[in-house]
């Protein structure tokens, strides 16, 4: 009996070690399981963190550059603006003087009508190229003060042709 007991306690013992070894192998295999899928992880993070640098490096160049795109249309902008500014003032003294002889003329003489006609022209011609040369110097310096208004399209196209009847008169045109 003893033997048997003894037999029993021996296939019992090795059930139990049998067992420990099956779970000892049950948890290697998941620790090796476990650290396949993190070093996939990892190499897949690897990847798209080497991707993603490449990516910023690309961003971060065309950043650079388009600020110094930005820059040069900045400095182009200052430059036209500031040559703008210095035309229209350079425009204005010549065109108000032939405003104003153009008022001298019309005052002083005895004109025909065709002639005091043409030199009323040349006066509103003035006077708008006068009203030109203000709007283009606010619209250089910003379109804060700008206004919309209302045109009658007929009154200025009427206004148009009888400037330009003469010249197109001289040259056989029709308007």
């Amino acid at each position: 009996m003893e033997e048997a007991f003894r037999v029993t306690e021996q296939q019992y013992e090795i059930s139990l070690i049998s067992r420990k070894n099956e779970l000892k192998n049950i948890y290697l295999l998941g620790a090796v399981i476990f650290l396949a899928v993190a070093v996939g992880f990892l190499v897949n993070v690897a990847y798209h963190l080497r991707r993603f640098r490449a990516i910023n490096r690309q961003i971060s160049q065309q950043n650079v550059e388009l600020q110094d795109a930005l820059g040069a249309l900045e400095q182009s902008h200052a430059e036209n603006s500031r040559m703008m500014h210095i035309v229209a003032h350079d425009l204005r003294s010549p065109i108000s003087s032939m405003t104003m002889i153009a008022d001298v003329l019309l005052e002083s003489g005895n004109w025909s009508e065709e002639d005091r006609t043409l030199i009323e022209h040349i006066k509103i011609s003035g006077n708008n190229s006068l009203n030109l040369v203000s709007e283009m110097l606010q619209v250089n310096r910003g379109t804060e003060g700008l206004q919309k208004e209302e045109v009658d399209l007929e009154r200025m196209l009427n206004y148009c042709v009888d400037l330009l009847r003469f010249k197109a008169e001289e040259k056989l045109q029709k308007i």
